[in-house]
């Protein structure tokens, strides 16, 4: 009886929900999906011991607070039928249509979805394939893409599940409790739902660190009292001040979620602050009703109270790329720091919904593009994915592109361009045009001549230079070590513009590209033998690859470091991720020993070893996620690579006299790991100088960045590695 008055509420909780914006006609979809799923389930309970049917209405729930349409609430209330019940979606479809038979179809496909996947997934040493992942990942997003409610739907179904995860065991909580860290929660942010992030936030932060959830939980109960008074005090003196300007304003202060509040804390920790006098753990929220009056009232707050300096963001002529737009103030009232948000109403309600405001899933039709023109990111996603030519590729692209921090710079035209966080001038190039990005031979920021490789910040001019005779990328672009771009959407373009030149030109341009390396590091070795070494068929495809971007000159040169042609660091692979056992330093030389995947270890890395089931040493990086997870300690062994002989090289830089040349070489060198030593310097004529030094204990690798890097120093001619 007890299970079936909750299962009533919940449902009646769900029309009363939806009562207020869909008319009732519009609700019979919703009543009879809702009787389909309750029938289907009603044999069924949850590890929680309730009625299965509470997980769907409690999704649906979710929706409702959203404001979302008939069909993806119905669709929600039926999301688990074809999967755990004998439902097939042709039966769907028959009862409700296609629309719902197809959002049912893709929440189901993402059901199968696992960020990490359980434990028959991983291999024998714990790691989670990258391939697995990727593949997850693009599987998802193409759901996304074709209708962007099943992300939603996926939303409040795992919002729900977070909310009863303590049904489960304590390692299947912390593997959800991560991929809704890592994966939903960004994504959510991505989308602008702060409603379904910030919870979804805070319930995986309880699994994964629940001490200091607790703790700053506590904190809050306790000084509640007191911060509810402060808060009242400084609203209602916002609001005597902005009324008093005939401003309709709405002011209110709530607290901020615990995991931000934790990040807060750490940062007030390190500052040395009583975190009890912790003021802004709130936000002041000032809603409006114009664009216009946003200003004002920020105005009239800064009359009031001094801002503090550096503290101001607007995000309402530079929105976010989730849609968000507001008005960031810190103000001071007598001594405590205070944090504003300013934004209309209309405003507020995309900072709390995101896409899901958007009127299209409210079953209104629109004709506004604004939304779609913010989903391109998602299509552009999708379009990569068939493009990349590795997982670990794609899954970068993820981290860069989508969930990464934003900086908004601007073109010379005033417009506001927004990339990921440690974005490039060319990145910039490619955002604009694609041929902007192919004739691209420059750059000024902030009306000054910068490199290609700059990181671009929040606020930057930036100005492309162009060449008329010159329409094509260079190669030399897509070299990670070099750093010149960080988005996938320069990395595809630059790619497909060489996947399109004639086959003999991308052949003759990768011959002349090895042939000139070689030549730089002085390394004598036969095309034959490089082929063996890296494992191609042909010398012509070799150098078909390198001609048009498939491989890179780095991906190249650390195969073959593992020559020992070259070192007398003999990673030598017999089979694909084979060792030979003397290539490591290791008590055990009976031991067997292989590449982990997840990290894909060289000899520049601190390496530790774990044990598989199958008797077999995997050997990771030493920071790598896969060992920082493993908490057994003895299960770690320490190894290290054999290096005793590597290689040294003397190199002489030509270059123009400056001030801080050495300097820079030095540290050129330095981020290797390297030594430099007898340095010498030779004047040539009144502003050039040659420099000579030695640099000991490296591999080809090492060799080879430490030259490129050198070469991209300003007033740098030639890096040349002598014989002697």
């Amino acid at each position: 009886m007890k299970n079936k008055n909750l299962i009533k509420a919940k449902f009646l909780e769900l029309m009363a929900l939806i009562s207020v914006y869909i008319e009732p006609e519009r609700t019979k979809i919703i009543k009879k999906a809702y009787s389909y799923a309750k029938k289907q389930h009603a044999e069924q309970k949850r590890l929680s011991g309730e009625d299965f049917i509470i997980h769907p209405l409690e999704t649906a729930l979710v929706l409702a607070g959203l404001k979302l349409d008939p069909p993806t609430l119905a669709s929600a209330l039926l999301h688990d039928v074809v999967e755990d019940c004998d439902v097939s979606l042709n039966d769907i479809s028959k009862n409700f249509g296609s629309e719902i038979a197809k959002l049912v179809d893709g929440v189901t496909k993402l059901k199968k979805f696992n960020y990490y996947p359980d434990e028959k997934f991983n291999s024998g040493s714990g790691e989670v394939s990258t391939d697995i992942r990727a593949e997850n990942l693009r599987k998802m997003f193409v759901a996304m893409a074709e209708d962007i409610r099943v992300i939603l739907i996926k939303f409040g179904d795992r919002l729900h599940n977070m909310k009863t995860i303590k049904a489960l065991p304590v390692r299947r909580r912390k593997i959800i409790a991560k991929e809704t860290f890592e994966v939903y929660v960004p994504l959510a942010d991505r989308l602008g739902i702060s409603e379904i992030k910030w919870q979804l936030e805070d319930l995986a932060f309880q699994v994964m660190r629940p001490f200091d959830y607790q703790r700053i939980a506590n904190m809050i109960v306790n000084t509640r009292s007191e911060r509810e008074e402060f808060i009242d005090s400084i609203t209602k003196e916002i609001k005597s001040f902005l009324i008093e300007k005939k401003l309709e304003v709405s002011v209110d202060g709530r607290p901020k979620n615990i995991f931000s509040i934790f990040n807060k804390i750490k940062n007030y920790n390190v500052k040395g602050t009583d975190k009890t006098k912790i003021y802004d753990l709130y936000a002041l929220r000032v809603l409006v009703q114009t664009e216009e009056e946003c200003y004002k009232a920020l105005g009239i707050i800064h009359g009031n109270w001094r801002p503090v300096t550096g503290e101001f963001d607007d995000y309402i002529a530079n929105p976010k790329q989730n849609m968000y737009q507001s008005l960031h103030t810190t103000v001071m009232r007598e001594t405590s720091p205070i944090e504003i948000q300013i934004k209309t109403f209309d405003m507020h309600n995309i900072a709390e919904y995101g896409i899901a405001a958007h009127n299209s899933y409210k079953g209104q039709a629109t004709n506004d593009n604004y939304f779609d023109e913010k989903l391109n990111w998602l299509r552009q996603l999708v379009e990569w994915q068939r493009q990349v030519g590795g997982t670990e590729e794609f899954l970068e692209s993820i981290k860069t592109d989508i969930f990464s921090d934003q900086v908004f710079v601007h073109t010379p035209k005033g417009e506001v361009v927004q990339l990921p966080e440690g974005s490039t001038p060319i990145d910039f190039a490619y955002k604009i045009h694609t041929e902007l990005g192919h004739s691209c031979i420059g750059v000024k920021v902030n009306t000054r001549r910068v490199n290609l490789n700059v990181k671009l910040n929040n606020g930057d001019l930036v100005e492309i230079l162009t060449s008329k005779t010159s329409k094509s990328p260079k190669l030399i672009w897509l070299e990670k070590r070099n750093g010149f771009i960080v988005t996938a959407n320069a990395s595809q373009k630059i790619k497909s513009w060489y996947r399109k030149q004639d086959r003999q030109t991308n052949i003759t341009r990768g011959r002349t590209l090895l042939h000139n390396q070689l030549h730089k590091l002085n390394v004598s070795l036969t095309m034959s033998e490089i082929i063996d070494l890296i494992n191609i068929k042909s010398e012509t495809e070799m150098f078909y690859m390198l001609g048009s971007g498939k491989l890179s000159m780095s991906d190249l040169l650390l195969k073959l470091s593992s020559s020992s042609k070259l070192l007398n660091i003999k990673i030598i692979p017999k089979t694909k991720n084979t060792l030979l056992n003397n290539d490591i330093d290791y008590e055990n030389k009976n031991a067997s020993f292989e590449f982990a995947k997840c990290c894909k270890p060289n000899p520049k890395n601190q390496i530790i070893g774990l044990p598989n089931n199958n008797e077999m040493i995997m050997i990771h990086k030493s920071d790598c996620y896969v060992v920082k997870r493993i908490l057994n300690h003895e299960r770690k062994l320490s190894l290290r690579w054999n290096v005793a002989d590597e290689i040294g090289a003397n190199l002489m830089v030509q270059a123009e006299d400056r001030i801080g040349l050495l300097r820079d070489i030095s540290e050129a060198v330095s981020s290797e790991n390297v030594n430099i030593s007898n340095i010498s310097l030779i004047p040539q004529d009144h502003s050039t100088v040659a420099i000579s030094f030695s640099l000991d204990s490296m591999n080809l690798v090492s060799l080879d960045n430490i030259i490129g890097k050198i070469e991209l120093l300003i007033g740098v001619k030639n890096v040349i590695v002598k014989n002697d």
